[in-house]
């Protein structure tokens, strides 16, 4: 059950996907995997939200100092080069809002994504710079820790664990990382 479920999340989860295959759903199953599919979204939006972290010790922190974005504010801002950004702020608007019309499978295109984005800025020195030094290990460690963010979800039957997620919001600009709330209420029994 726990591999089918991980499967689904190759495809989009949609009426016309599914098709007669609805017919096998019994009882809470559907209800079931499209849980699964909330929590793994949540745990990618996560993981993007974490490469949004410029500070020293953030995982892009290496791309902090891009003159487009450093002379775009005075004093100076510490943030991301727009191209970056925009990478991480499409992937979380098309997670919050395609949560079933597409896969999730954002580790296995990001680089082509990163890549394609840095094809833009090719008039930066600094942003080429960066990408020669680090971008490889940059767009690997990217991939890995939105495989092992979609993979560490487990699947459960909602017999086993009743719980139900709850989104409560997102909050953001455009150009910016958007941040997720999510809401987990246990359902005990009495």
């Amino acid at each position: 059950m726990e591999s089918a479920a991980h499967q689904t999340l190759d495809h989009p989860m949609t009426f016309e996907v599914l098709e007669e295959g609805l017919q096998l759903f019994e009882g809470s199953a559907l209800h079931d995997l499209a849980n699964f599919r909330m929590r793994v979204k949540g745990n990618l939006f996560t993981c993007l939200d974490s490469y949004c972290d410029v500070q020293p010790s953030g995982p892009s922190s290496i791309w902090v100092g891009c003159p487009e974005v450093m002379d775009a504010y005075y004093p100076p801002n510490r943030g991301l080069p727009l191209w970056l950004t925009q990478i991480f702020h499409v992937n979380q608007v098309n997670l919050e809002i395609e949560t079933f019309t597409l896969p999730h499978d954002i580790h296995s295109r990001i680089r082509q994504e990163y890549l394609m984005a840095l094809q833009t800025h090719p008039n930066c020195l600094f942003c080429l710079g960066v990408h020669m030094r680090n971008g490889l290990t940059f767009c690997a460690e990217l991939e890995n820790k939105l495989a092992q963010a979609r993979d560490k979800v487990t699947y459960f039957l909602s017999s086993q664990v009743p719980r139900d997620l709850l989104l409560v919001g997102i909050s953001g600009a455009p150009g910016r990382c958007w941040h997720l709330e999510v809401q987990t209420t246990i359902v005990l029994p009495v």
